[in-house]
């Protein structure tokens, strides 16, 4: 049976600093990196923006000037919800089945945990 303890975390987020940035799109995956199988339960939500959150203008740019990137973008800002009721969620699916903390991965890590924090 596969342990299922790894998660691997992505984020959208709307700049690089998570003080007055925001995220607007928490995905995650389960995973066992010695059996390399890989739960399809996968979690993936949108979150409105905080408030006195902004856009920075690098990460904007990136979004707005490629027309795939606008469909994902136009498909993240549909499907917004509660930021305080994703992690909510978030939480109880890192948590769900598991005798022992889970190992949380993301790429790069300097980027992705400062923001959940």
């Amino acid at each position: 049976m596969p342990n299922f303890k790894h998660i691997m975390i992505d984020l959208e987020t709307t700049g690089t600093n998570p003080v007055n940035t925001s995220i607007i799109q928490l995905a995650a995956v389960r995973f066992d990196p010695e059996t390399n199988e890989i739960d399809s339960n996968m979690f993936d939500q949108s979150l409105s923006m905080l408030p006195n959150r902004f856009w920075d203008e690098n990460p904007r740019d990136w979004w707005m000037n490629d027309p795939d990137q606008i469909k994902v973008l136009h498909k993240i800002s549909r499907h917004q919800r509660d930021p305080l009721q994703v992690f909510k969620e978030f939480n109880a699916w890192v948590s769900r089945d598991l005798d022992e903390n889970p190992v949380l991965w993301a790429k790069p890590t300097h980027f992705e945990f400062p923001f959940l924090e």
